[in-house]
């Protein structure tokens, strides 16, 4: 998807707001997010080779994508409706036009408190990006303990073990920038793999949209918010995720693997198969500000 938070990120934005529109764009985000999860399961289940099984999960991939827009759009308007209700009666007469002049002005006053709203929850963003904190999660250390050892577990099986990767908020592309020096003896710095990103993303948009979603309303990104989103993940230290490593995979045609606690190996770019791996590792529990990503290179005697 387009970069991601973890759920406290959303949890503590959309309280910031202390309102009913506020949490439920809060519940939609966390459905999306838990949908995205479900289409991934959805397609690790197909065979390789099963073209029947894959056409009717794509089939169902996009029937369950539209009806969660659909019921996000419905219980937006809904509430939309509502506060329409409560805010605005009607009255007829020669205070009629004085009403007009009155709700206008109101309106006014309401957009520029949301604006304000969504430039503060915007700033708050920023910050957890740009200040990850580099101490373990406090209020849940064995979440963390556990989820290393099994990494730990998983990568030993195959000679491999965890290089630690700065949790700066680059952490996905300075793990792939690493993957490649340590297989190709070539530096990629983390500025270019951004901007290739960047541009690959700009190119496919159209075949991407359906990654592309507005976290707040579920909706594809409008033109204005991908060439936001676009100049963030080129400019600024905005989380990458699935989205951009399926971007990085075409663009240096190669397989990457990613180990996850408690899941199966996820691979990206299996058309590239005649390529050595990228091996990241993913961790959900590692850092108290969101989902993290390691390196992982051949043990050492």
């Amino acid at each position: 998807m387009a970069g991601a938070s973890s759920e406290e990120d959303t949890k503590e934005i959309s309280d910031d707001d202390g309102d009913e529109e506020g949490q439920l764009k809060s519940r939609h985000i966390q459905e999306i997010k838990e949908l995205r999860a479900r289409i991934q399961a959805l397609k690790k289940s197909v065979p390789k080779g099963d073209k029947k099984k894959k056409k009717d999960v794509t089939a169902q991939i996009a029937q369950l994508e539209q009806e969660i827009k659909e019921r996000h759009e419905s219980e937006l308007d809904e509430y939309n409706k509502k506060c329409s209700t409560d805010h605005h009666p009607t009255s007829d007469g020669d205070g009629g036009h004085q009403l007009q002049q009155e709700e206008a002005s109101m309106a006014a006053k309401v957009s520029s408190k949301s604006q304000r709203k969504k430039d503060k929850r915007e700033k708050k963003r920023r910050d957890f990006e740009e200040k990850i904190s580099r101490e373990p999660v406090s209020n849940e250390p064995s979440a963390a303990s556990i989820e290393r050892e099994q990494l730990l577990t998983q990568l030993k099986l195959v000679g491999l073990q965890i290089k630690e990767i700065n949790p700066d908020g680059h952490c996905m592309f300075a793990a792939v920038s690493d993957q490649l020096l340590q297989r190709d003896g070539i530096k990629v710095e983390v500025e270019l793999l951004r901007s290739q990103c960047a541009d690959y993303i700009k190119q496919h948009h159209m075949e991407l949209m359906p990654f592309l979603l507005d976290l707040e309303t579920g909706d594809t990104l409008s033109d204005d918010k991908l060439v936001k989103y676009l100049s963030d993940l080129r400019d600024t230290a905005l989380w990458g995720g699935q989205l951009e490593l399926r971007a990085l995979s075409h663009i240096h045609q190669t397989q990457l693997h990613i180990y996850q606690a408690d899941c199966p190996i996820l691979t990206i770019g299996e058309e590239y198969k005649h390529t050595k791996p990228l091996y990241l590792v993913y961790h959900k529990h590692l850092y108290g500000l969101g989902e993290h990503y390691n390196s992982a290179v051949p043990i050492t005697t």
